[in-house]
């Protein structure tokens, strides 16, 4: 079970995506013993976008939850802003 690259496109806009696919295999299913298939898409261009998809492949149901924590190196906190968060919830 590693993750490979399943694909890579420039878009319309002139992005860069990249997806990283990994699937079930006898290897992941000693850690997780369910089937599926995770995808995680990256995409740059005038923003920075970062979806995280799964797929439950098993019979059985199995309750998911994910979190990203990207860290990135920034020059001055002060210069940032965080936007699109307006209508979510979530914990601080």
């Amino acid at each position: 079970g590693r993750m490979s690259i399943s694909d890579a496109n420039i878009g319309t806009d002139n992005s860069t995506q990249i997806i990283l696919g990994l699937d079930s295999s006898p290897e992941t299913l000693q850690f997780w013993p369910y089937e599926f298939e995770l995808q995680l898409i990256v995409t740059v261009g005038e923003q920075l976008e970062i979806t995280l998809l799964t797929e439950n492949r098993d019979d059985s149901p199995v309750e998911i939850t994910a979190a990203l924590h990207s860290y990135f190196n920034l020059s001055n906190i002060a210069n940032i802003a965080i936007s699109g968060l307006e209508n979510g919830h979530y914990i601080d």
